[in-house]
């Protein structure tokens, strides 16, 4: 029994009593006044609670249109881009500028577990209009021991796109890659990609990747 059906109660049991005790009516008017302005709290309180429940419902239903299963993929969609990824992968959202991740910049990791296959997406508008040639120069110079191969320009979403493939050795294991950086003008942010397996063929997969990204 919830507290607005036991007071409801009460509140009927002491008018029953007033009305089988005509005497005691006065007595326990008070009462009663008291006890259904009790009621009434309640009943606000809860239809309060209804209201923020609703609201939590709605956030779980918009976070999980965020991840369409088709066909073995996933689509992760929000901060105004998406793209598609395969289903096993795991994701992971951490904030860049921020603390908390926001449309204007962060991070999302895809990667499957106990395997070396990585998806990195990267958004920034910090540093937009960005030059893209400048911003490979920039990632290339975080890592040692690579090894590039030919720069390539290309579009996506109308934008123009420079991506690279490069391969680096860690611990006697090769791993190869690509990285790609893009201005995107709608929404002014600067958008970058970078694609990582032990599997040699990564420039397949990594274009499949870009083929699914919507950055507006």
């Amino acid at each position: 029994m919830t507290k607005i059906s036991a007071i409801l109660l009460v509140v009927e049991l002491i008018v029953g009593i007033g009305l089988g005790y005509g005497m005691g009516f006065i007595t326990y008017q008070s009462e009663i006044v008291s006890l259904e302005t009790q009621v009434i709290d309640l009943a606000s309180t809860n239809m309060n609670y209804e209201t923020h429940i609703s609201n939590l419902e709605s956030q779980i239903s918009n976070l999980q249109s965020q991840l369409i299963m088709k066909s073995g993929y996933a689509k992760f969609s929000a901060y105004d881009f998406s793209f598609e990824y395969p289903q096993e992968m795991y994701l992971s959202i951490e904030g860049v500028l921020e603390i908390d991740v926001n449309k204007h910049s962060g991070l999302v990791m895809a990667k499957k577990l106990n395997k070396t296959e990585v998806l990195v997406v990267l958004w920034l508008n910090a540093t937009y209009p960005r030059d893209l040639d400048v911003a490979l120069e920039d990632g290339f110079s975080t890592g040692t021991g690579i090894t590039r191969g030919q720069r390539v320009n290309s579009t996506i979403n109308g934008h123009e796109i420079k991506y690279q493939d490069y391969t680096i050795t860690v611990d006697d294991i090769t791993y190869y890659g690509v990285m790609a950086s893009w201005n995107c003008d709608i929404n002014r942010i600067v958008y970058s990609i970078s694609y990582l397996d032990a599997e040699e063929d990564v420039l397949s997969p990594f274009l499949q990747y870009l083929d699914s990204f919507v950055c507006h």
